[in-house]
């Protein structure tokens, strides 16, 4: 995911899950969804803390 390109890939795996894939596949299909979606997060929390830091550069005595 050297794009980042999270949402798509959620998309895909979502779709794969709902295929009716075998007990195996659902497992691993669950957990490429948890990894996608806590990657999310954690590029969402990344830019939150840059913006913010941006905002904050603005202030006066900054």
């Amino acid at each position: 995911m050297a794009d980042k390109k999270w949402v798509d890939a959620l998309g895909t795996l979502k779709d794969a899950a709902g295929k009716q894939p075998t007990a195996e596949q659902k497992g691993l299909l669950d957990q490429l969804i948890a990894e996608v979606q806590k990657a999310m997060a954690g590029d969402a929390g990344t830019k939150l803390k840059s913006e913010a830091t941006k905002a904050l550069g603005g202030l006066p005595g900054k």
